[in-house]
């Protein structure tokens, strides 16, 4: 089947599931071609609205997906000292930039042309949602290959992420490879890297410059997991955080993917000054409210009344996958009109995998409604252990 054929440029409300299973079975069957990849990210992100900064020198720094990392939220902040950055984000699980940042009161995430314009012009930062205006067509199918065992096809999935690129003229990327067994670019560091020379070459005929960081996503990147806790341990930082292994995260891995695009070492002096600037800037002119993020910030801490701690001393492993699923299963649970990101539940670690701990100590505190509790910790016994 050709990837051109009169019906599937018709545009994605014309698609139907047998075109997209066709499309998905000739990308895994076939062996890699940097070309047709090309001219599916191409298709993908014309099928919507697109932008052009002839003006500007643009960036991302987009991920492969994790439960635990802050580079979607972090990274831009430091980025547009650089570059202009119109970040257009999916939803995270359980916590991406975008729906973290939903929590915010009146930040908004579905804006027009225009208003994404204006506000790089003012500030170089946008962050965003497709809201099946932006490569409508790639988010049908990314629901497609979810639903029917194409997710992890690395064809479709460097098209995914370089057709989002694409729609909003993002010249530069550094792409955060997080690789493991349960996700989606790799399961091994080895394979992670031969992944990456494919994204390369399909990002050189799109015209793109590719960078990457590679991270092994197995293990936690810092303590604060779920939508809530993403923001609170934003403003544990800027509230002058001792947490050694979320100021690690902030100071070190999120501006080591900066500078793979910059060549620039950023002195940690003044880095903090810089994120708080141009995360509060970003808040107010996406209409969101600085006074709500601290709210938002101050009851999720309140809310962990809960604690989990180890029935006997050794070894702490964490089953990430089995993690992430229960989280997102109680987000799924409270999705409705008026909760487009619920973000019911969330955990704080005070341990990291392999530390050794001893009986009866604090391995996290959690929160979780009522309803839910008794789930979540057979879940917790489920996905924590002490060997």
């Amino acid at each position: 089947m050709s990837l051109f054929n009169s019906s599937f440029n018709l545009g994605y409300n014309d698609i139907s599931n047998l075109e997209l299973e066709e499309i998905c079975s000739d990308i895994k069957a076939s062996s890699f071609d940097s070309n047709k990849i090309a001219n599916l990210s191409n298709i993908l992100a014309k099928s919507g609205e697109t932008l052009e900064f002839s003006n500007y020198n643009t960036a991302d720094i987009p991920s492969t997906g994790g439960p635990s990392s802050l580079s979607t939220i972090i990274s831009p902040l430091i980025l547009k000292e650089y570059f202009a950055v119109p970040k257009l984000g999916i939803v995270g699980r359980p916590a991406g930039g975008i729906d973290a940042l939903a929590q915010i009161e009146g930040y908004n995430l579905k804006l027009s042309k225009n208003e994404i314009y204006e506000i790089i012009d003012k500030t170089q930062y946008c962050h965003f949602i497709s809201n099946n205006q932006f490569a409508p067509l790639d988010s049908k199918l990314f629901k497609y290959r979810s639903e029917n065992g194409f997710k992890n096809v690395s064809g479709l999935v460097i098209a995914s992420l370089l057709s989002k690129k694409v729609a909003v003229d993002i010249k530069n990327v550094c792409l955060d490879i997080r690789y493991s067994h349960f996700g989606n670019f790799g399961s091994s560091l080895q394979e992670a890297k031969r992944l990456s020379d494919n994204f390369k070459q399909v990002s050189h005929l799109l015209g793109i410059n590719s960078t990457f960081y590679f991270s092994d996503n197995t293990k936690l990147f810092q303590p604060y997991i779920g939508r809530g806790e993403s923001l609170l341990a934003i403003h544990e930082y800027f509230s002058g955080s001792n947490n050694n292994w979320l100021n690690h995260h902030i100071e070190f891995e999120c501006c080591e993917m900066v500078r793979t695009l910059t060549n620039n070492k950023i002195e940690p002096s003044g880095l903090k000054r810089i994120i708080i600037k141009n995360f509060t800037e970003n808040i107010v002119f996406q209409g969101g409210s600085v006074a709500s993020f601290e709210n938002v910030s101050k009851n999720i801490k309140d809310s962990h009344i809960y604690e989990f701690s180890a029935k006997k001393s050794g070894m702490l492993i964490i089953d990430m996958m089995k993690m992430r699923d229960t989280i997102v299963k109680i987000q799924n649970k409270y999705i409705d009109t008026d909760a487009e990101f619920p973000d019911p539940c969330g955990l704080i670690f005070l341990k990291k995998q392999n530390e050794n701990i001893s009986q009866n100590e604090t391995v996290l505190t959690f929160r979780v409604p009522k309803d839910d509790l008794e789930y979540f910790k057979n879940e917790l016994n489920n996905f924590i252990t002490i060997d």
